[in-house]
């Protein structure tokens, strides 16, 4: 008899079994691990940047905000000061709207989480597969 058969047959399927479901469920306790490690880091660095963004932030509404003041004059040689302010308030409410819609359809994207949770359910179906397989020809060879 082999090891692996003799093995077998000391231990028992159920004890193999309980093994393999104990394998399975570090497999997954693991990856989940990894995966709250990983978003913390992720949320940390996103922090960070939008820290930085926020410093910068008052001066670039104060710089648009004057932009926009002396375009609405220019187009006030043309149009009335009221039609160049709805004017330019117009195209800033197109824009912005087109702006928030493209950000908003990148936000509904699957992201890191989904795509960790499909890998870990791979890689645990994956292993059932291959331990099934391995015990059905330990068994087969028994016979």
């Amino acid at each position: 008899m082999s090891r692996v058969s003799q093995s077998i047959d000391n231990d028992g399927i159920a004890t193999l079994l309980a093994r393999l479901v104990q394998g399975v469920g570090n497999l997954v306790t693991n990856h989940l691990a990894l995966a709250r490690i990983e978003i913390g880091d992720d949320v940390h660095a996103i922090g960070a940047r939008l820290g930085t963004m926020a410093l910068f932030l008052p001066l670039v509404l104060v710089g648009y905000g004057l932009v926009c003041g002396a375009l609405a004059v220019f187009l006030g040689r043309w149009l009335t000061l009221a039609g160049a302010l709805l004017a330019v308030g117009g195209a800033n409410l197109v824009a912005g709207g087109i702006g928030l819609k493209v950000a908003s359809a990148h936000l509904m994207r699957p992201g890191k989480v989904e795509a960790l949770v499909d890998g870990v359910k791979a890689q645990a179906l994956a292993s059932v597969r291959s331990t099934e397989s391995s015990i059905d020809r330990q068994l087969g060879d028994q016979r």
